[in-house]
């Protein structure tokens, strides 16, 4: 069995469909048509059926599909490892897009092989398809809010504590450089810039907002509400609006924190590094 044809099977076994698989594999019907016509003669079995206008697994094209999908991930896990051995890495790196940042940090980079050649891939997702995709080897490191599955191994490259900060040109800047305490009735009076979804990872308070804050015993005035960090961001910097921050976002930015009396909820996050099966990067 050539892999590219496995390849080709298992696109028409989630398709349902020849045309459909086709035109996502970049190759023409009858091309396709050919090589599932070459397994079913090698494996000697009927690998699909019609069932009205879909094309189904037999019960040997489900074991197959298995099988298949196990030999591609051996394949290309291999790969990775030998060029890892080789000296040429090309890292997939998925997370939230503020964990990411850790990745060019110490606590990181000194956990990478000597390589004389690294490519780094970011890219942005949610924990939980960080996590699925690792399973897959889709994945070769997720930046997680937390240790991960006890089935993946990891580091924990830090922690961080939120922080509400303001940038030059905000009403509050100038005295929270004079590091005067602002009472929280005060700060609630301002508008804040917000996340409206889950930007900084899963591992926040249940009662908390998406970015931690409890809105819930500390209503905020929230004007500009975005899934965007360069966009929160902006809004800080421009004086625009407060923001409730990671710690480490906030001294990338250069924003200052806000001392504030009569809250006594903060949030705290861990960060941590989990490796793909078989990935040992850490030291």
């Amino acid at each position: 069995m050539e892999t590219f044809e496995l390849r080709y099977f298992l696109g028409v076994a989630a398709s349902e469909n020849l045309h459909t698989a086709a035109h996502k594999l970049h190759i023409s019907p009858p091309s396709l048509s050919k090589a599932i016509a070459r397994l079913e003669a090698e494996t000697g079995v009927a690998l699909f059926e019609r069932v009205g206008r879909r094309i189904q697994l037999t019960a040997a094209g489900r074991l197959l599909a298995e099988r298949a999908t196990e030999m591609i991930r051996v394949e290309e896990s291999t790969k990775r490892d030998l060029a890892l051995l080789n000296k040429k890495v090309h890292l997939r790196i998925g997370g939230p897009e503020p964990l990411l940042s850790f990745a060019n940090g110490p606590e990181f980079m000194d956990r990478i092989n000597d390589a004389t050649e690294v490519k780094f891939e970011y890219l942005l997702m949610l924990e939980t398809e960080a996590i699925e995709r690792l399973r897959s080897n889709d994945l070769d490191v997720a930046f997680l809010s937390g240790p991960g599955p006890t089935d993946l191994k990891g580091v924990k490259l830090g922690q961080s504590t939120f922080v509400t900060c303001a940038g030059p040109g905000h009403p509050l800047y100038a005295r929270a450089k004079r590091k005067q305490v602002i009472p929280v009735a005060e700060v609630l009076g301002h508008s804040f810039a917000a996340p409206g979804e889950n930007l900084y990872g899963d591992k926040l308070p249940a009662e908390a907002s998406p970015d931690g804050w409890r809105d819930d015993k500390f209503p905020r005035k929230i004007v500009h509400l975005t899934p965007s960090l360069f966009l929160l961001s902006r809004m800080v910097m421009e004086g625009k609006s407060l923001a409730y921050l990671p710690d480490y976002i906030a001294k990338q930015l250069g924003a200052i924190e806000l001392k504030i009396s009569g809250c006594p909820f903060y949030c705290k996050q861990h960060i941590h590094a989990v490796f793909r099966n078989g990935l040992t990067l850490h030291r």
